[in-house]
């Protein structure tokens, strides 16, 4: 086998067990998140607490997603794919091209006031996934940015579409003019949340929204972070637990986003590290899986 087969095998060897783990939930390492706290009517996430890695790493895993890639962005070289261009409901990643656009049209350090279209009520769909932002509270986009990416708040995602847009629709459809531009012609998006709607895509179209999202060090800086803490308009302030359990569950771990909703079940893009191979720090593989 050529040098590049191998670290080639290699890579994709140690990294494929991610999905099989996610999918499994075999034994592991014993550290394992805290239950999230999203106040004021938040849930935790359905974390997995252990993960599991094949005693003989020669041997390919079986992948029960029903859809993968695992790809180096850097180059676009893709190292193995299982129906790549398969269009599936994508959930919560979804929020990385509000993302995307969201540092595009709004900068960091600025202060959105909440549009009342971004507020949930306690007992609406999706608002136990929320920052529990009120009308007309003032926070800053970076905030907006965090709770969106690590706690995948709904109404941080609404929030940021009105600010950059006018409204969620005019949001949408400029969401959709990007995956066009970035060659995403398995994707359409139908919200800035992606709360059980509509939208789909494919492990090939997230793996060119991962390249650019992963782009921005912001972004980056963002998805890796396991905590943030963000101020409320009275009390406390919210504490907000990244919901990527290979944060915890995988040492090489250092983003992107999850997804869950009943139709999807689970997808996921993943950035890890990979010990021993010579790489930039920010050398990223996208991971995308549907259980």
């Amino acid at each position: 086998m050529t040098p590049l087969r191998l670290r080639v095998a290699a890579v994709a060897s140690a990294l494929l067990v991610v999905a099989v783990a996610i999918n499994a939930g075999a034994a592991g390492r014993p550290a394992t998140p805290p239950p999230t706290p999203v106040p004021p009517h938040g849930s935790p996430s359905p974390f997995p607490t252990r993960l599991a890695t094949p005693a003989d790493t020669d041997v390919p895993p079986t992948i029960a997603a029903g859809a993968a890639l695992l790809a180096d962005p850097a180059t676009g070289q893709i190292l193995f794919a299982k129906d790549p261009r398969a269009r599936r409901p994508i959930a919560s990643i979804t929020k990385l091209m509000t993302a995307l656009l969201a540092r595009r049209d709004l900068p960091l350090h600025g202060t959105v006031t909440v549009d009342a279209d971004a507020v949930f009520d306690r007992h609406a769909f999706g608002a136990t996934t929320v920052l529990g932002l009120a009308a007309g509270e003032r926070i800053s986009v970076e905030n907006l940015l965090y709770g969106m990416l690590l706690g995948s708040a709904n109404d941080a995602a609404v929030a940021l579409a009105i600010a950059a847009a006018g409204s969620e629709a005019a949001f949408v459809r400029e969401m959709n003019a990007a995956a066009h531009r970035l060659g995403m012609t398995e994707t359409h998006f139908a919200s800035a949340s992606g709360l059980d709607d509509d939208g789909y895509s494919s492990p090939r179209d997230l793996l060119r929204l991962t390249r650019a999202v992963d782009a921005d060090p912001v972004h980056r800086a963002i998805t890796a972070t396991k905590v943030r803490r963000i101020p409320a308009p009275k009390g406390p302030a919210r504490v907000i637990q990244n919901r990527n359990v290979l944060l915890w569950l995988y040492a090489g771990a250092v983003g992107t986003k999850t997804g869950t909703t009943p139709r999807p079940r689970h997808s996921r893009v993943t950035r890890p590290r990979v010990p021993g191979w010579a790489c930039g720090p920010w050398k990223i593989v996208s991971l995308s899986n549907w259980a």
